[in-house]
């Protein structure tokens, strides 16, 4: 029901093929945003505490890199001497006052020592000064000598700020945009180690410089000399970067992947994993099957060496790609035992649940295991407050994001799960109201709708969130259109106009038309179109009168055709109607007519391997019922089999289909 104002697939569900461009990516860090809150308030936020949540959400391998990978962030864990706090007090009064009192101008070399000697300061005794107007000022200075300070006084500078992050301030942007702009009019003059360890140390800062990033990546992608130099940890680490700042040139992400097909089986499971979250971070899908092979054939050796981030990240990439290999899945399912699930947060199990759901696997073994760590998680007592993004990341292991909740509600419903000895409705339906109640749901709209069409397909109608999220405040808060075009030209004619994708995509469907055309005495008898407007595959519809004799159907669409506007108008009869709320009037002694839909299946709406639908197919099944239709279901395996009959094979094979109801 939920699908007529959501005409698209889970936004975990991404486009296949999709490449991201560089030259077209705004990044979605400025220094600005680094500095300071969307009220112009500091961000209470450190390199130290960064690159902790960091390694909690996806980048631990990064840390886990080889030693000559491992740069500043290396040089960031040393143990630096710090003076006395009463030094640190006289060294930073003394600098305050010659930059307050004499308002001196500085050179390079004169703010390069300023800096070092900061970082040797206590980092109590620089908070006390973050607000002193006289460290505005040192900012102000040092923004006009930024482009003077040579190769080795920029790298000095860049690592102090590491260091004195208590002391920024808003004015401290212009001298970021100023070293942003150096590294950048440099970075052709250094070489491949430098290019790398000034990237480390800016990621230390927390801090994406665009410039320097740009013409770094540019740079790689131009000079294919320097590229094909890259030693294998330096492309390890250069594919990270690409990750980091979520994107690159097109032909540059193109070349990594080339690169990676010939050293894959150089690298440890945790590089791996590190350039498939890079990748998939960048929006790209790897194209070539041999490297996905190679992935999967070293991956399934040993699940045992994975750790959950490396796991989860290369499950996202061959989801993303639309990677399936058997045996990966069979290594899989084996190492998913009940004790091995229990040790998962809810985090990583609704990747392993929704990378399952996404390529309609299913075991019912493993998916018990998911449900019952989600009931014993989910039912825990807890204290509803107010969502806050910084209580979220302070708790991951505590309580899964809502996108969590959403991804592991659709994979159980979309395998058809048998859940309900287990509770588990009850459970999810009050997860989803408590994020509401919270007020997380208004920080991410799109996942309580996600949460929502979940629980439709499981017959679940919670009439108080439905209301809420068709209210005109709460669509105004889902900004934009995630429908790609080629995802829109598979819409139904209600939407679009025409049928012409299914007819032309759907294997076997021309075939069963001609057949019952012939059978039946014409076209007239069949139209093939979408029912239900808001599934887009389509249904061959059949009239029959009360002996079983074909009518004729009308043809046309159910909506004015060319209808752009993606929300169907869902009218109280349409719901109580679907709902099956409304009685069904009584019917007269004699048999009325009968309206038939004849579904022709494809393999992806059965579950793999199974003559089982998925759940949003059962869905509009139940709704067809709801309608008025008799449903009639060919399955995939049985189009397989026709292919290679003979016509009167196929009309013999739909007469027995269809004898119960309809006279031939």
């Amino acid at each position: 029901m939920l699908a007529t104002i959501k005409l698209m697939r889970p936004s975990w569900i991404r486009p296949k093929f999709r490449h991201s461009c560089f030259s077209s990516r705004l990044y979605t860090v400025s220094y600005e945003k680094a500095i300071r809150s969307p009220v112009g308030k500091r961000i209470p936020q450190t390199p130290a505490n960064t690159y902790a949540k960091q390694i909690r959400f996806g980048e631990k391998a990064y840390g886990d890199l080889r030693e000559n990978v491992r740069y500043a962030c290396h040089i960031y864990r040393e143990k630096v001497d710090k003076l006395p706090a009463s030094e640190s007090h006289r060294v930073i009064e003394n600098i305050l006052s010659d930059i307050k009192l004499h308002k001196k101008k500085i050179i390079a070399t004169e703010f390069t020592e300023v800096l070092q000697v900061l970082a040797t300061c206590d980092n109590n005794v620089l908070k006390r000064y973050c607000n002193d107007d006289g460290f505005k000022d040192l900012w102000m200075l040092g923004a006009e000598v930024s482009n003077t300070l040579s190769d080795d006084q920029l790298k000095i500078v860049l690592r102090s700020l590491t260091k004195i992050y208590m002391l920024w301030s808003a004015s401290i942007t212009d001298v970021l945009m100023g070293l942003d702009h150096c590294c950048a009019q440099r970075c052709r003059d250094w070489n491949t180690t430098t290019l790398l360890l000034v990237a480390d140390i800016w990621h230390l800062m927390a801090v994406k410089p665009i410039q320097y990033m740009q013409a770094m990546l540019n740079l790689f992608d131009i000079d294919t000399e320097t590229f094909a130099a890259l030693s294998t940890p330096q492309l390890v680490h250069l594919t990270y970067f690409v990750g980091n700042v979520r994107g690159g040139p097109k032909s540059l992400l193109s070349s990594i992947e080339t690169r990676l097909e010939n050293v894959i089986e150089d690298l440890s499971v945790s590089e791996i994993g590190l350039v498939c979250h890079a990748l998939f971070k960048s929006s790209y899908s790897i194209c070539s099957t041999t490297l996905l092979q190679k992935i999967g054939n070293k991956v399934q050796k040993d699940f045992s060496e994975l750790d959950i981030y490396s796991s989860v990240s290369i499950l996202k990439q061959f989801r993303y790609s639309g990677f399936y290999q058997p045996s990966f899945f069979a290594a899989l399912e084996l190492y998913l035992t009940d004790e091995h699930v229990e040790k998962l947060n809810l985090v990583a199990i609704s990747h392993y649940a929704v990378t399952f759901a996404s390529f309609r696997y299913w075991n019912e073994k493993i998916f018990n295991a998911f449900v019952n760590k989600f009931i014993s998680v989910a039912s825990v007592p807890r204290k509803l407050v107010p969502f806050s993004k910084k209580v979220q990341e302070l708790h991951p292991s505590v309580r899964a994001r809502c996108k969590d909740i959403a991804k592991l509600l659709w994979a159980v419903t979309s395998m058809n799960h048998p859940c309900e000895h287990l509770n588990f409705d009850a459970v999810a339906l009050d997860e989803v109201q408590s994020r509401v109640a919270t007020g997380e749901m208004d920080w991410f709209p799109h996942y309580l709708i996600d949460c929502l069409h979940s629980l439709a397909m499981r017959g679940i109608f919670p009439y108080d969130l439905i209301s809420l999220v068709l209210s005109t405040d709460y669509l105004k808060k889902i900004k934009g259109n995630r429908l790609p075009p080629s995802f829109k030209d598979q819409l139904p004619a209600a939407i679009t106009g025409t049928d012409g994708f299914e007819l032309k995509a759907k294997v076997g469907l021309t075939d069963i038309m001609q057949c019952l055309s012939d059978l039946l005495g014409g076209k007239t008898f069949i139209h093939c179109r979408s029912i239900i407007p808001h599934f887009k595959t389509a249904d061959i519809i059949i009239h029959v009168d009360s002996a079983g004799h074909p009518l004729a159907v009308k043809q046309g669409h159910a909506s004015k055709a060319h209808q752009r506007d993606l929300a169907v108008p869902l009218s109280d009869n349409m719901l109580h109607g679907l709902l099956g709320r409304i009685p069904a009037p009584e019917k007269s002694p004699a048999v009325e007519n009968r309206k038939l839909a004849v579904e022709v299946l494809g393999q992806n709406q059965c579950v793999r391997d199974r003559n089982v639908l998925l759940g949003l197919n059962r869905m509009k099944m139940r709704q067809l019922e709801k309608l008025g239709y008799k449903v009639i279901l060919i399955y995939p395996f049985e189009i397989q089999q026709l292919e290679n009959s003979t016509h009167e094979e196929r009309e013999d094979f739909l007469k027995e289909r269809l004898s119960n109801y309809i006279a031939f």
